[in-house]
């Protein structure tokens, strides 16, 4: 099985829907290549991350606004048709007439030319080399200045860039840089300034680098290792009594059994950070090391940020519930619940992003890949008169075939030789024959 075979079938194999024989395949083909490991850990981690986001209910006027939406869409796209509609008819209409012209020049010009007031060549050299290539260009342009016209028309206007302080700190909000962008070009080329855009990038990274530096580093470790190991089943015992030592566990574990009866398999061990290292060095002393590699992600900067926008969240449903205090009407008792719910969800889920980026900056990860080597067997025979009798007869067929092999050779030969022989023959009986009359 290859790769791309093995990465299309891996949501299935996380969800266990397959038949036996294609997990059996995919299983030894991840315990061979890492590429896939990583792959599969990637999808089982945002399979985990799904699994922990709260489900959001829409509100109750939801559908009503789709509905109403979707029909004024529907109504705009109605407009730009009946538009693009028109403008083609239009720029068809100017083709057409530009077309009439020409064909009415070239009339003119023919009957000139019979009446000996024009040259027809030099009037048809002139028309290829600049009446009709101006028409035509001059046709192509207004056919695509109509056709964009009703687009350019119905086209939104550039947004201004949103400015966010939801944690505390000043920044540009980055979810839209394109539009950004385009608004800043404008007004720079509006004033008549000439600045460099990359500085305004480096002073945010710097501010941004500042603020951070104080606050506690948030790095994700992994390690890939793969080993020969000499007895499998004894080896994986050691680690996992290694990872229990260290204060981890063994999030996954499987292996499978060759034909030959060697094992294979992969292990994700998860330890403490402070450990990671010493978990690293005393697993690869266990067997003899064909790859490794290790990683890290730096996620201070999203570590911090989810915690500030959990601040204000929580921040907001103390207020709300000082408003619900203070509220008499139950239409404004109603909307700060409706509120208060989106705020409570939001909080929620703000919370489980800080627990998944504290389990995982708390506890390294060790992916695994053990392999047994195949031993070779050669049979072996005692030396006898039966191995003389077995090796003689075997000499005798072999010679046998040789000279059958020889004697095909020779017929062959002799066919091949035979027109010649025969050339040769009716030469020499010719000769015979002259000698004999002289």
């Amino acid at each position: 099985m290859t790769c791309k075979e093995t990465e299309e079938l891996l949501s299935a194999y996380i969800d266990n829907v397959l038949d036996q024989d294609s997990e059996r395949q995919i299983a030894e083909h991840l315990a061979g290549c890492k590429n896939c490991q990583a792959e599969l850990e990637g999808l089982q981690m945002t399979v985990d991350v799904l699994k922990q986001l709260p489900e959001v209910e829409p509100p109750s006027h939801f559908r009503q606004e789709l509905l109403k939406k979707l029909a004024a869409e529907n109504k705009k796209v109605v407009e730009i048709s009946n538009n693009s509609s028109k403008a083609k008819s239009k720029s068809w209409i100017s083709v057409a007439g530009v077309a009439a012209g020409m064909l009415l020049l070239v009339a003119a010009g023919q009957v000139a030319g019979q009446l000996g007031l024009l040259d027809i060549g030099s009037l048809r050299i002139m028309d290829s080399a600049g009446l009709g290539s101006k028409g035509e260009e001059m046709a192509t342009s207004n056919y695509a200045r109509d056709e964009a016209y009703p687009y350019l028309e119905s086209a939104p206007a550039p947004s201004a860039p949103k400015i966010s302080a939801a944690d505390g700190r000043t920044g540009i909000d980055t979810s839209n840089q394109s539009t950004v962008g385009m608004a800043l070009t404008s007004e720079s080329k509006a004033m008549g300034e000439q600045k460099n855009p990359a500085q305004g990038d480096l002073g945010q990274l710097g501010v941004l680098t500042e603020e951070t530096s104080s606050y506690e580093r948030k790095i994700m470790k992994d390690a890939y290792l793969s080993m020969e190991v000499g007895q499998y089943q004894a080896v994986v015992r050691q680690v996992e009594e290694l990872a229990v030592s260290l204060g981890g566990y063994i999030q996954d574990s499987s292996h499978i059994v060759s034909q030959q009866g060697n094992y294979s398999g992969q292990m994700v061990i998860r330890v403490p950070q402070q450990n990671f290292e010493l978990a690293v060095s005393q697993i690869e002393e266990l067997g003899s090391q064909k790859s490794r590699r290790l990683a890290g992600r730096d996620v201070t900067m999203e570590y911090y940020d989810v915690e500030g926008r959990l601040k204000v969240a929580r921040e907001k449903e103390g207020r709300l519930l000082d408003l619900l205090k203070k509220a008499d009407r139950l239409e404004d008792i109603i909307n700060i619940e409706r509120e208060l719910g989106y705020t409570r969800n939001e909080i929620e889920h703000l919370t489980g992003q800080i627990r998944y980026l504290n389990q995982m900056t708390g506890l390294a990860t060790i992916n695994l890949n053990l392999t047994e080597p195949v031993i070779k067997t050669e049979m072996i025979t005692a030396p006898g008169i039966s191995g003389i009798f077995q090796r003689s007869g075997e000499a005798f067929i072999v010679t046998t075939n040789r000279m059958l092999n020889l004697l095909g050779e020779l017929v062959v030969l002799g066919g091949a030789s035979l027109p010649v022989i025969i050339i040769l023959g009716i030469l020499v009986a010719v000769v015979i024959f002259v000698r004999r009359k002289s």
